[in-house]
């Protein structure tokens, strides 16, 4: 965990305080948000000085939809998984939790993925049992 580091979560529910520990967890994550399957962020937390709420929620809403497709499709043929994106200054990684949830980790280019895709994989078995 990274002394230090500013991550606010406005909702501050149970929800939060597992994303919350999911960002400080993961070296280079800015931010990260649970979403639901219409693509509504059930809660979020952030480094207001790197991301505004505002894109936080728009990962979630704008990937939702594909990451919980692309789960099923991978379930059907190779057991599912977390899923990243790399693009020129940041990425993100997002995985589906319970099969109708989207849970999304925005990083830094130079974010630590290996340990960000097994921290969100880990964060999303954490995160079932407070939804169903």
């Amino acid at each position: 965990m990274m002394r230090g580091r500013l991550v606010h979560s406005p909702l501050s529910t149970e929800f939060g305080r597992v994303l919350a520990s999911l960002v400080l967890a993961a070296p280079g994550a800015v931010a990260a948000v649970l979403s639901d399957e219409e693509g509504d962020a059930i809660d979020f937390v952030h480094d207001p000085r790197v991301i505004s709420e505002l894109d936080v929620q728009l990962v979630g809403a704008q990937i939702g939809q594909a990451i919980i497709r692309r789960d099923e499709s991978a379930r059907r043929h190779v057991g599912g998984g977390a899923l990243l994106v790399e693009a020129e200054h940041q990425a993100f990684a997002a995985c589906a939790v319970a099969e109708r949830y989207v849970l999304a980790l925005v990083l830094e280019r130079h974010a630590n993925f290996a340990r960000a895709l097994d921290l969100l994989v880990e964060g999303g078995v954490v995160l079932v049992p407070l939804l169903t």
